[in-house]
């Protein structure tokens, strides 16, 4: 599939070899709350499928829940998950 993405402000570079799950549509209160929206569109990714391009100096992680860590880009935001990767629909590049 080969598809690409970045953070906001483009420090961080990220490839998905294949989407492994459906995606979503997330309304929990921390998704809310990170995206200032209503929801946030995400796709379950496998770690071995994703892999950095460029920038992981730049990832920042903390414990939004015990447990949960969040990983995003210290300048901006790229929110991931460690072993699904949720992949923000909205950072994805078009071909």
């Amino acid at each position: 599939m080969g598809l690409k993405g970045s953070c906001l402000c483009g420090e961080i570079g990220y490839e998905i070899d294949s989407v492994d799950m459906l995606i979503v549509h997330c309304h929990c209160q921390t998704c809310r709350k990170a995206h200032a929206a209503s929801f946030a569109s995400t796709v379950g990714v496998k770690r071995e499928h994703f892999h950095w391009l460029t920038g992981s100096g730049s990832i920042s992680t903390f414990e939004s829940l015990p447990g949960k860590l969040r990983h995003f880009c210290k300048h901006r935001g790229l929110h991931r998950t460690p072993l699904i990767i949720g992949v923000s629909l909205k950072v994805l590049h078009g071909h």
